[in-house]
Parts: structure tokens; C-alpha cells; sequence
């Protein structure tokens, strides 16, 4: 991104910050914080700072009480290379489509592809199946929200499925939600995302997790979930799901796949593989259209 996009990006992240009174964070309060001048943090914020220093930046990111990944994404973003200039540019959003759509389709366990923004392009009969969510389920055509992950994992009219992951839903959502803060730093100030935050704003758990400080001790340094569900039909599976990242000029798109932790889980997706297939499901559309409403 230029230096106005990571000017945005800053202010952005900023607001998103609250001082000791409960009040959204000030440029001052910022400046304070990362200990740099008032002046230069305007500059930086107006797009008009032209020597961004390593150490200025670290500061920055540390001020903002970025995760590890969330860091490193945001001093990728101060480098000024556009996104349109990383990633194959022969290809077009269809192959990227595609070779994603081909892999999915030979995992033998659940799964599922995101974009840049979390919304789920694809998913496979077997995710479906363990999350007790048929595709009718999802929809919700009202909202630029409706297949995003975010909303299928914590909105209101998914509480039986989150109720299936017991005393470890609150970990696991506080989690995805850490994760969700660090993969989407290099969108914050797109237009898409700036449509969407608002309505996953209203749902009460991610909210509750999206505006509260990250604990002294919490960080993200790895990009992995860990996932116990009990099952209605399959009793106890137990899961360790992680993204493999694509780069695209479009923005990045993430395969997700479910790897089994015991015995009894290999069983139950081997025997959903059987009787359900593995062909994947199309949800959202991508790339994004600037004119979606």
C-alpha cells in the first residue's frame, strides 16, 4: 500500500484503541505511547511522513498492541509496494479459483476456502456435515456478511452449533477472533471491509472481543485453531485447522483444512467422505466488486 493507504491504516488501527479513560485513543495518546513526536505522527496518519524507520515503525506496531503476526503484517504494509504488484499477475482470478477449488476438492477431511476478508468461497460436504449447518442454513441475503466466517461461527442463529463445542467455545472464539485481527491488517481501510465491520459489529461475541484490549499475555504467532466438537450423530471429534496462503494480486484467499487428532475422528471423515463426496460447495464471490451495496 502508498503512504496514505498506511496513513489510513494507522488512523484506523488507532480508533480501534482505547486509553485509561475508556476513550478512543488520541493522536497524542498514540504519540505518547510509541514514543514519537505529535508532528510526525500526523504526518504519518495525513500520508505526508516520507522516512518511515524500522525502529519508529516497531513502536508503532507495539503501541497498537499488534499480535506477532498482526505486526509483521503491518510493517509489510509500511514498505509502500501495492498488492496489485505481488503474486503472479498472468493469471486471473479464475485460476486462482480454481487450483483452490481443485485442492479442496481432494481433502478427505472438512475444509474450506476464505478470501482476504474471511467470507468462505468454498466448502466441502464434510464441514457442512461435522458443523450440523446445511448450505440453506447460511443464507442470509440481506447481508454482505452472510457467508462470511466470522458470522457463521458467532452470529445469534448459530448457537447450536457453538453450544456442540462446550467449555472450549469461548477459547476457540477468542482465538479466531485474534486471528481474524492479524490476517485482515492489510485490509483494514479497504472499502469492502469498511461495509462488513459494521455488521459483524453487531453480533454481541465478536464484538466483545473485536473492541477489548489483547491481555498482556495473549499473542498470535502461529495462524492455527484447535476444534472439539460434540457431535449430535458423531459423539466427540477433535481438530486442528490452519490456513495455507495464497498471495494473489486480488488479495490473499486461505485453504483451510481440518486435520483429525484422534482415531475416532479419522473414522467419522472417512465415513462422511464415503457417503457425502468431497466436491465443493460455492458460497461467496470473489474478487469483490467496488460497487456492491
Amino acid at each position: 500500500m502508498n503512504k496514505k493507504e498506511f496513513g489510513n491504516l494507522v488512523a484506523g488501527l488507532r480508533k480501534e484503541q482505547r486509553n485509561d479513560f475508556d476513550e478512543v485513543l488520541t493522536q497524542y495518546d498514540l504519540s505518547e505511547r510509541a514514543k514519537i513526536s505529535l508532528v510526525t505522527l500526523q504526518k504519518i496518519e495525513q500520508g505526508r511522513q516520507v522516512n518511515l524507520k524500522p525502529e519508529m515503525l516497531l513502536n508503532l506496531a507495539r503501541a497498537l498492541n499488534l499480535s506477532g503476526r498482526g505486526c509483521e503484517a503491518f510493517l509489510l504494509c509500511a514498505t509502500g509496494i501495492a498488492e496489485s504488484e505481488i503474486g503472479d499477475s498472468n493469471a486471473t482470478p479464475a485460476d486462482f479459483l480454481s487450483e483452490l477449488h481443485d485442492g479442496l476438492a481432494q481433502l478427505q477431511t472438512p475444509g474450506f476456502v476464505t478470501d482476504c476478508f474471511g467470507d468462505v468461497l468454498f466448502a466441502n460436504p464434510a464441514l457442512l456435515t461435522v458443523y450440523n449447518a446445511a448450505p440453506e442454513k447460511l443464507l442470509a441475503p440481506h447481508l454482505l456478511t452472510q457467508f462470511n466466517i466470522i458470522r457463521i461461527l458467532m452470529a445469534p442463529e448459530f448457537e447450536e452449533q457453538r453450544r456442540m463445542m462446550g467449555e472450549t467455545a469461548h477459547t476457540f472464539i477468542r482465538r479466531t477472533v485474534l486471528l481474524y485481527k492479524a490476517m485482515t491488517i492489510k485490509y483494514r481501510a479497504n472499502w469492502y471491509f469498511q461495509l462488513i465491520l459494521p455488521e459483524l459489529n453487531r453480533l454481541p461475541l465478536f464484538r466483545e472481543h473485536w473492541q477489548s484490549p489483547v491481555f498482556h499475555d495473549e499473542n498470535v504467532f502461529i495462524n492455527y485453531n484447535t476444534i472439539r466438537l460434540n457431535h449430535p450423530g458423531f459423539g466427540e471429534l477433535n481438530f486442528l485447522s490452519g490456513p495455507m496462503q495464497g498471495i494473489t494480486p486480488h488479495g490473499d484467499l486461505n485453504l483451510y483444512s481440518f486435520q483429525p487428532l484422534d482415531a475416532h475422528t479419522v473414522s467419522v471423515c472417512a465415513g462422511i467422505v464415503e457417503k457425502m463426496g468431497t466436491a465443493p460447495i460455492s458460497l461467496a464471490t470473489w474478487p469483490k466488486k467496488q460497487n456492491k451495496k
